[in-house]
């Protein structure tokens, strides 16, 4: 009996195929059987089994033959030859049609991965090759990805079919980019601390910063003050909605600030000699502010100021250094009351323009609290008063003569003073 052969891909031929043996084939394929030609034969094929999974679709009388694999199962391939002699030969095979491969690939988490991270992707079986698409890997069973893109398996089992998995799509949530700013370099000073991170999608729910890795704080601006100058790291840790993270760090110097301190001179002032010079004696100052009772009066390096109001005065120093590093000192300076008041012994009141008018005169006479001003005669009738610092005595409607005199005064400090004497009166 003549042996049976079968082809694939019309090209590819398996031989030597003895009766019983099982060729293995997947379904969904045409595929290409065929014997030995010999001149002059006639072939007929028959497909003994289900008719439902397989049919002869061409070439039948002929030593090749094609037929569609519909479905899996197992049929029997039957040829008769008959030569020009009129002899019969039979041959067939049995065909095992294998179901195509299911794979299906799942995400061992979500499908979407911040930047930095990806997503793992598992098929649910083994088979005899796998390939990812996107990717040169073969045989994984697991594969982590790290791209926006649509994935799949392609695999082939122990019979040689092939199919794909289902697509999954892996996308990148969104891109943060960390940064902060500060606006100071100073110890001893509240520093802020600004959030300047930005991410393409989603929005921050939380901003935790480190200083020196001892402490920690939230907020989108914060501020702290740094007790001892040098190095100091400063770290941001920011997170969005969407389960994404990133941080940044960086080292900041904090320097020292510089000592503030001023002499004066006089060193006892009083309003009769008001005027003060300062003299500033902090080293390298960049800048300095000079205050009196909290009001600025000078930019310069040494300056001066006259303290006329009797009292305690506060004078404070403000030092600016190139770090802008700030200092400040305070001192206070007492500014001594001198009362001074003088009295005339005559006037000649005869318009004259000299003398005409009789009142004292002092230091700061508009600054008093109280005044009485009153002129007697010599049987004690009271001939003038005022109680006005800028109004004296003129002499009318009295004769030439002696007259007695009281002042009574409350100065600027709240001290009560009289003062009282004579006066002549000529014309």
């Amino acid at each position: 009996m003549r042996r049976f052969i079968l082809t694939i891909l019309f090209i590819f031929i398996i031989s030597n195929v003895s009766a019983q043996d099982y060729i293995h084939l997947c379904v969904g394929y045409d595929k290409e059987f065929g014997v030995p030609f010999t001149n002059g034969s006639a072939y007929n094929w028959q497909i003994k089994g289900d008719n439902n999974i397989a049919i002869i679709t061409s070439g039948n009388g002929t030593n090749d033959i094609k037929i569609d694999l519909n479905s899996f199962g197992v049929f029997q391939l039957f040829v008769e030859e008959i030569n020009i002699y009129g002899c019969i030969g039979y041959d067939s095979v049995f065909v095992k049609i294998h179901d195509l491969p299911t794979p299906v690939i799942f995400a061992n988490g979500p499908t979407t991965f911040c930047d930095g991270g990806s997503v793992s992707l598992e098929v649910d079986s083994i088979y005899e090759n796998m390939i990812w698409n996107n990717y040169l890997s073969t045989n994984s069973q697991q594969l982590n990805v790290d791209s926006t893109a649509s994935y799949f398996v392609t695999v082939t089992d122990e019979y040689g079919c092939t199919n794909n998995s289902n697509s999954i799509f892996v996308s990148l949530n969104n891109i943060i980019l960390p940064d902060f700013s500060y606006d100071g370099f100073c110890v001893k000073n509240p520093i802020n601390f600004f959030n300047n991170s930005t991410t393409s999608d989603g929005d921050f729910i939380s901003t935790l910063w480190s200083v020196d890795s001892t402490n920690f704080l939230f907020g989108d601006t914060i501020d702290f003050t740094f007790s001892e100058a040098g190095l100091h790291t400063i770290s941001l840790n920011v997170s969005t909605n969407n389960n994404c993270q990133d941080s940044i760090t960086k080292v900041i110097n904090i320097n020292e600030n510089p000592i503030a301190d001023f002499t004066y001179s006089p060193i006892t002032v009083s309003n009769l000699e008001p005027v003060v010079t300062f003299f500033t004696t902090s080293i390298n100052p960049y800048m300095v502010k000079w205050f009196v009772n909290d009001s600025i009066f000078s930019y310069d390096i040494n300056s001066s100021y006259s303290l006329n109001n009797p009292g305690i005065s506060t004078i404070m120093l403000l030092v600016e250094d190139s770090n802008r590093c700030i200092d400040s000192i305070t001192k206070q300076i007492i500014t001594y009351y001198d009362f001074i008041l003088y009295m005339p012994t005559s006037f000649s009141p005869n318009n004259d323009g000299i003398n005409d008018s009789f009142g004292p005169k002092g230091l700061r006479m508009d600054h008093y609290k109280a005044y009485e001003f009153e002129i007697f005669n010599r049987w004690g009738d009271i001939v003038f008063k005022t109680f006005d610092v800028n109004v004296n005595w003129n002499g009318d409607g009295v004769q030439d003569g002696i007259y007695n005199w009281t002042i009574n005064i409350v100065d600027e400090l709240g001290k009560l003073r009289i003062k009282s004497g004579e006066v002549t009166l000529f014309r």
